[in-house]
């Protein structure tokens, strides 16, 4: 199309009118909620299939774990936030890079004056080879199926969901406790390339699909 339109709202009648796309608030709101133990982390992957079903064939949800509304990742989702932001950007639709999550910036831009990225800090090369990393990851799985909702026996604190392409199938997992997990009774350990977040590189170098989810973190598994 020659535009598009994006509402900064969350109602499937946005796009009966037009509108492309919308922010997925329902599942951000229930993220938070887990981030907190308030709510049972299986929560996010049910929420995931229900939208598909229930909202306008076509229609996008814009996911994000950061905005111009809401502090920054780390400050609302705590240690979970760098395994919610694998989570999110692997579920289908679109995916929100706000300004200065490309280097890990922690304070709330302005939203009415030049609050240019600092692309110096000695940490900012890092955040942006891992948000690299990650983007590269979901364009080769651009175009799988809406995420269908897996049940675990630890639905408090895990969420998992399995999207199918022409050229795979992708499985991703998101462990919100505080404690490392068992791999899921019933679901194959998926052989193919993984990517993990929320630990650090000697873990995830070293993790195979099996093996128990660390406490806090995200892994997406794509078999071809």
């Amino acid at each position: 199309p020659d535009h598009f339109l994006l509402a900064e709202w969350d109602d499937p009648a946005i796009h009966r009118v037009g509108f492309h796309a919308g922010y997925d608030w329902e599942w951000y709101r229930a993220l938070r909620a887990v981030a907190r133990w308030s709510r049972q982390a299986a929560d996010l992957s049910i929420l995931l299939a229900r939208r598909s079903r229930d909202f306008p064939e076509g229609a996008i949800p814009m996911r994000f774990v950061e905005n111009h509304d809401e502090p920054r990742a780390p400050r609302r989702l705590g240690t979970a936030a760098r395994g919610a932001e694998l989570f999110a950007a692997l579920a289908g639709g679109s995916f929100l890079v706000y300004n200065g999550q490309e280097i890990g910036a922690r304070h709330r831009p302005d939203l009415f004056n030049r609050d240019p990225i600092g692309w110096q800090p000695p940490a900012a090369s890092r955040f942006r080879a891992r948000l690299r990393e990650l983007l590269d990851f979901r364009r080769r799985v651009a175009g799988f199926s809406a995420p269908e909702a897996i049940g675990t026996n630890s639905p408090g604190e895990l969420a998992v969901f399995r999207r199918r392409g022409p050229s795979g199938e992708l499985v991703v997992l998101l462990n919100a406790g505080s404690s490392p997990i068992g791999w899921p009774p019933g679901l194959d350990a998926p052989r193919g390339d993984r990517l993990l977040a929320g630990v650090d590189e000697k873990v995830a170098e070293a993790w195979i699909p099996g093996d128990r989810i660390p406490a806090r973190s995200a892994i997406g598994i794509l078999s071809c």
